[in-house]
């Protein structure tokens, strides 16, 4: 139950006791305990499910009504056992006032994110070291879909791109014979897919590799006057040698299915950041005192919303307009958090690149970087002492949002924090001078596949 003088703290509940431990040791002791109590814990993850928030119920219903319901408050509720409950045929459970298990695959209308401090209120009825929800609060589960198995290299969504030249020699008669020749020639075919809002123009990048420039319609025909190609070809006849000559012009065509791109009609574009003060000085090369753990409940100085990723390389104080925000912030001492999603437009690889920082990064993709993250768990952690450039790939399903947390730490002297991740086709999706990606996002415009993050000061 929430305080009476302090909504922010909770008091005991329904017949449950808040224990505090003072730290002081008792001058004598019968027992080799190091402690009479667990203190309960709002469980992170479950599998592959991860928790979303505290949600109230709908205005007139359930929040997951019409869906699978079992109450265990006699048989001993866990947040394990309401998982398997629902299993994979929902989306979505939540646990609430200790022995109601829901399950469900959409929230009904009315029931909206609350402070997390209000599924902190019952413990499980099966496991007291867990939190099942509160009174008509619901601690809610996302469960992503399993990745898809690809059966072929081809995908509906293949940007192909022909070039095709053909020449017809004219026609020679003699006295003898008449001789007629045919040449037909493919100047290039290149195959790939092009996300909606890019695509390739012109000779050059034929000849140099693939570069985007904006594209104003999906469907382009660009003539191609410089690809001229005289084709020779030598016929011999028992009275005369003729040399026909052809001059062939290509053109080439651009056609495409443009790939899947995420709704953004909920002003959900770029990623969440959020600047903290550090107060943790670095007496290694590997900054092995900072622990990302501790901003998870703690206010951070300055929010926003961004579509580039670092940019920071200097050794001059203050650095200037952080992502474009008004406020100047120190060269020593911040951390910076950033979260959303990659909405996957190929199936395949994706790789994140980090250059050697000033002083450390992480990169957390999946569950952990919704809730649970710490510095053990991170996909990949890059940190001064390496003197080294560091990558992770992963490969991810086209279609599915994948739930991403970016960290950096910078402590006493020079800062550096560059970072890029690019995608299967070799675009950067988000880097330091990245334009606005529609493949990334704070949330899904449904709220279901990809839940908004739990915001700041409130994570788990």
């Amino acid at each position: 139950m929430l305080c009476d003088g302090n909504q922010a703290e909770t008091c005991g509940g329904s017949a449950l006791l808040n224990i505090y431990d003072s730290g002081v040791s008792p001058t004598t002791s019968t027992s080799t305990s190091s402690s009479i109590y667990s203190r309960p814990t709002t469980v992170p993850s479950v599998g592959s499910c991860y928790f979303v928030g505290c949600y109230s119920e709908a205005t007139n219903s359930r929040a997951l009504i019409n869906a699978h319901y079992t109450d265990y408050s006699a048989t001993g509720m866990t947040v394990e056992k309401c998982a398997a409950s629902c299993g994979p045929t929902y989306s979505l459970f939540g646990v609430e006032w200790s022995g109601e298990c829901y399950c469900g695959n959409t929230l009904q209308a009315g029931s909206v994110l609350m402070p997390i401090e209000q599924c902190q209120t019952n413990v499980c009825d099966g496991d007291s070291t867990e939190y099942c929800g509160g009174s008509s609060r619901l601690g809610l589960y996302y469960c992503p879909p399993p990745p898809t198995t690809l059966t072929t290299t081809s995908t509906i969504h293949d940007f192909v791109t022909t070039v095709l030249a053909t020449s017809v020699a004219p026609t020679y008669t003699s006295t003898v014979d008449t001789v007629t020749t045919t040449s037909t020639t493919t100047v290039a075919t290149i195959t790939t897919c092009i996300p909606q809002g890019y695509v390739t123009l012109n000779k050059r990048d034929l000849e140099n590799g693939l570069t985007t420039v904006a594209l104003t319609s999906t469907t382009t025909t660009v003539p191609l006057t410089e690809y001229l190609t005289s084709i020779s070809t030598t016929i011999t006849t028992p009275l005369a040698t003729f040399t026909p000559t052809t001059t062939v012009t290509a053109a080439v065509t651009y056609t495409s299915n443009v790939c899947p791109t995420p709704s953004a009609s909920c002003n959900n574009q770029g990623l969440q950041w959020a600047y903290y003060d550090n107060a943790v000085y670095n007496n290694d090369v590997v900054y092995s005192a900072f622990d990302p753990t501790v901003y998870k409940d703690q206010t951070p100085q300055i929010t926003g919303v961004t579509s580039t990723l670092g940019g920071i390389n200097t050794n001059s104080n203050p650095i200037v307009d952080l992502y474009g925000s008004s406020v100047d912030i120190g060269l020593n001492y911040f951390a910076l958090n950033h979260v959303g999603y990659i909405f996957a437009p190929l199936t395949g690889t994706y790789t994140f690149v980090l250059p050697c920082p000033d002083d450390i990064d992480f990169v957390w993709i999946g569950q952990f970087a919704y809730s649970g993250y710490t510095r053990d768990n991170a996909n990949i952690m890059n940190d001064y002492g390496t003197y080294s450039t560091e990558t992770y790939s992963i490969n991810l399903v086209a279609g599915n949002y994948y739930p991403v947390r970016i960290m950096f730490a910078q402590a006493q002297g020079p800062a550096i924090f560059q970072l890029s991740l690019t995608d299967p086709s070799g675009t950067t999706m988000l880097s330091s001078d990245s334009s606005q990606s529609p493949f990334l996002v704070q949330y899904s415009c449904d709220g279901v596949a990809a839940p908004a993050f739990i915001p700041w000061g409130s994570e788990i």
